[in-house]
């Protein structure tokens, strides 16, 4: 800012020193209108006029800026106040599908223990722990992975304890 100050300053010394010593009188028509001035008056006179242009044109730009911010502020305040419910909605989601995940594992847990209880004549080298399989992949199944009832009713159904 002070550079810019110190530039009009000098550009202000120099059009003084200019037209100082331009000081004879000269006529001026425009369209229809004429008139016998001063060239120090005719000089300053239009700087003072393109000073004032580049203003208006400043201020019209000034105008458009603040606008431009209120509108990004507005957007900021609206995308703000959805991402605030949209990370509610997903905690409410996370909760819930925790909860889900836990009742997985209990009815997980338990169907193993039903499945235990109904064939007490298992082989004795089979430990509690051992792996399901999938009867139709051959995969062994995973209680965590589990997300449909069929896959469960497959679980606990298998009589095979192996590929």
């Amino acid at each position: 800012m002070q550079v810019q100050l110190i530039l009009i300053l000098i550009f202000a010394i120099i059009v003084a020193a200019f037209a100082i010593q331009n000081t004879m009188a000269v006529v001026i028509r425009f369209l229809f209108w004429e008139a016998n001035l001063s060239l120090v008056l005719v000089i300053l006179g239009s700087i003072a006029l393109g000073a004032l242009f580049i203003y208006l044109v400043d201020l019209v730009r000034q105008i458009k800026v603040k606008r431009e911010i209120k509108e990004f502020n507005r957007q900021i305040a609206e995308l703000t106040k959805e991402k605030e419910t949209l990370q509610g909605a997903l905690a409410a989601y996370q909760s819930v599908t925790d909860d889900k995940t836990d009742d997985k594992q209990e009815a997980s847990q338990i169907s193993a223990q039903a499945h235990q209880a109904e064939t007490p004549d298992a082989a004795p080298h089979e430990t509690p722990d051992a792996p399901k399989f999938d009867t139709e992949t051959g995969e062994p199944l995973d209680p965590e992975k589990i997300t449909t009832l069929e896959e469960l009713d497959r679980m606990i159904g298998s009589g095979n304890d192996g590929p």
